[in-house]
């Protein structure tokens, strides 16, 4: 049990169960109109110290991104004191859903789920889960801190992407402490992985050619080394976050120059930027990262990081290569023959969201889809000890090429106040009856660890 996991006080933790129970009893045309939320044009607004938040969904919801936006901005103040000046308030538009989102903004929803706008000083986002461990609170730690950064840079526009990304990648670490508290202990896991295999594999970006005076241009490759590199600075000693708060405050009164940094790190490291990137790249590879999870004989993999374990459900199922996973599945079963698969994803539950509020927001989507999806089941179990459900529809397959070939799929989530665990039972439609007896066996070897 992590540090801050530990600081969830017991009473919190009755409070939520109770009332995902009282969830859990109620019929799901009373949740749909519970959770359905209001048009657009009808939209709840809530006004806060620094912020209007603007959502469709439910005002709960609403009510909760608005405290988000306050206790981030207390983050962002604490991280980077001293910047905040202009005393700048910023709108936040969080849609129900993705498909509203897509609606309103079709050419930035195709590539992000998110993004803030400058010239509107507004952010814009949706309700819900996304990426492979993302959802509207990692959004709002990143989108949120270029509002921040746009409250006291002379020219946001003129800053380097190094620097702006940089500084949002920083907060793609924080955690949710006791009552709801925003920490910011240590960088993001993923990244640091990311970096870390690269080094490994001797297929690294060097720190030049991310943020030196003759930069390539800005890719999806540099976030993370722009974040460890930021963080490295923040985070490691006082001399190097000297480089990085002058550079800042510089930025406040005039533009970014080519030669700034590299300027910076003579002067307070005595080091030119090749000379440090040794000393950041010693840094990376001593950073421990927990194993996502392990492979151990007899077809279970265990995940102490996330926190189950999982066996096949028999000797005819093969788990898959780590690099061979989609869909940002952590683990995944497949047995040749019968096209069935069996894939787990987990989630941090950082917004909180309740059973419930999954539930619809899956049901939802499904419902909404134009692929001729047909919901079969539903129902909301508790599962493993915690409120779940259990959704079965039919879709088009995602393997064959006949376009009238579907494939049945059952969802099956578990929603504990830390994380959410979804796993997912695929396979032809035809083929359902053969594998539904070791999909339920999978189920039944599916644990969570204490």
């Amino acid at each position: 049990m992590s540090k801050t996991w530990a600081k969830l006080t017991a009473a919190a933790l009755t409070a939520l169960f109770a009332a995902g129970a009282l969830a859990q009893s109620k019929s799901d045309k009373e949740l749909l109109k519970e959770y359905e939320g209001v048009p657009w044009e009808k939209a709840h607004v809530i006004e806060s110290q620094h912020y209007t938040v603007k959502c469709n969904s439910t005002e709960k919801v609403a009510r909760r991104y608005s405290k988000l936006m306050e206790k981030l901005l207390k983050l962002y103040s604490e991280t980077f004191p001293n910047l905040y000046t202009k005393k700048m308030k910023w709108e936040v538009y969080i849609y129900k859903t993705r498909r509203e989102f897509h609606k309103k903004h079709p050419g930035m929803s195709a590539y992000t789920a998110g993004f803030y706008w400058p010239p509107d000083k507004r952010i814009y986002t949706y309700h819900g889960l996304f990426g492979v461990s993302g959802s509207t609170f990692t959004l709002l730690a990143h989108e949120g801190i270029h509002a921040f950064q746009h409250s006291f840079l002379k020219s946001y526009y003129s800053a380097p992407a190094w620097l702006l990304e940089g500084m949002a990648v920083v907060f793609e670490g924080i955690e949710v402490g006791k009552d709801g508290q925003l920490l910011l202990e240590k960088p993001s896991r993923d990244r640091i992985v990311q970096v870390k295999v690269e080094l490994k594999e001797r297929s690294a970006l060097k720190l030049s050619e991310v943020v030196g005076e003759n930069a390539k241009r800005f890719a999806r490759n540099m976030y993370a080394y722009a974040g460890l590199f930021v963080w490295w600075l923040a985070k490691t000693k006082p001399e190097r976050r000297k480089v990085l708060d002058e550079l800042l405050t510089q930025l406040s009164t005039r533009d970014y120059e080519k030669n700034d940094l590299e300027r910076l790190l003579r002067s307070h490291l005595g080091k030119n930027l090749a000379a440090v990137e040794k000393e950041w790249v010693r840094w990376v590879k001593k950073q421990k990262v927990a194993y996502t999870g392990r492979k151990v004989s007899g077809g279970v993999y265990t995940s102490q990081l996330l926190g189950f374990t999982i066996k096949r459900p028999g000797p005819h199922w093969v788990m898959e290569a780590h690099e061979k996973l989609r869909d940002g599945r952590c683990a995944s079963f497949k047995r040749s023959g019968t096209g069935g698969v069996i894939g787990v994803t987990v989630y941090v539950n950082q917004l909180p969201l309740s059973a419930v509020e999954l539930y619809l927001q899956i049901l939802s989507n499904l419902q909404d889809t134009a692929d001729n999806t047909t919901v079969e089941q539903k129902e909301r179990p508790e599962l493993k000890g915690y409120p779940g459900f259990r959704i079965t529809y039919t879709a088009k397959s995602t393997d064959s090429k006949d376009a009238d070939e579907k494939d049945r799929v059952q969802l099956v989530g578990i929603v504990t106040p830390r994380r959410i665990y979804l796993l997912r039972f695929q396979c032809p439609q035809d083929k359902w009856t053969d594998n539904h007896p070791d999909f339920v066996r999978a189920l039944e070897r599916f644990k969570l660890l204490k």
